[in-house]
């Protein structure tokens, strides 16, 4: 995720459009929690169509390894690929 400086904010306002052409980018991590959730958006906060990248998940034996991978022969703008993870079992109990 990219975010522009204001002042003596060092990530002061988030992008909505960018000129940056990505052809090719792989992002890989790893987590202790199966919950993993990918994203990549374009230019004008748009979602990038799953048919120019794939997510994959791995079971290893500290947790899991998660990548996305993103092609495209004519180039895209991307303000954002990440991978977010979450674990559930440690959210508070709800009462009424």
């Amino acid at each position: 995720m990219r975010c522009e400086a204001i002042d003596d904010n060092p990530c002061a306002v988030f992008p909505r459009l960018s000129k940056t052409d990505f052809y090719e980018l792989v992002l890989r991590t790893n987590f202790t929690s199966s919950h993993i959730y990918p994203s990549v958006v374009s230019t004008a906060v748009r979602l990038v169509p799953l048919s120019q990248w794939n997510f994959t998940k791995l079971s290893t034996e500290t947790g899991y390894e998660a990548e996305i991978n993103f092609n495209n022969k004519r180039g895209r703008s991307l303000i954002v690929a990440g991978l977010k993870g979450r674990c559930y079992d440690r959210d508070p109990s709800f009462e009424k």
